[in-house]
């Protein structure tokens, strides 16, 4: 674990066994979840109560995508740190999570060890 202080993570996914699971895996990694939410409308507004140094965004949600929550997240807090999950993996939506200004997209498929070294370098020396 870093010597720093713990990164601060908010999950949103509205499939509740994984969110719960990835939630566990993050604290024993030594990262703290301070905030999940189980779909966009939820995330948009944890993200301003909690303010999380990253967030790990499902894209595939009813009624409010990961991509559109992604977007009103950063239209209102355009230091917001974001990166896109998804079961796919479709090489585009790598192109269109950049484009939208988050940090990237990950497969789900990535193991807990690849997700907290991107989360570490996503964050060397702690949040803005």
């Amino acid at each position: 674990m870093n010597n720093t202080k713990s990164i601060r993570i908010m999950i949103v996914d509205d499939h509740l066994p994984l969110l719960d699971a990835l939630a566990f895996h993050l604290e024993e990694a030594g990262l703290e979840v301070v905030a999940q939410a189980a779909d966009g409308a939820e995330a948009v507004r944890l993200y301003g109560e909690r303010r999380p140094d990253l967030v790990l965004m499902d894209m595939h949600m009813p009624d409010m995508s990961g991509f559109e929550a992604t977007e009103e997240i950063l239209r209102r807090f355009p230091q917001a740190r974001i990166l896109l999950l998804s079961a796919s993996d479709d090489h585009l939506y790598s192109d269109k999570a950049k484009a939208i200004g988050a940090l990237g997209y990950l497969d789900k498929n990535v193991s807990i060890d690849g997700l907290v070294d991107f989360i570490r370098n996503a964050i060397p020396d702690r949040p803005l």
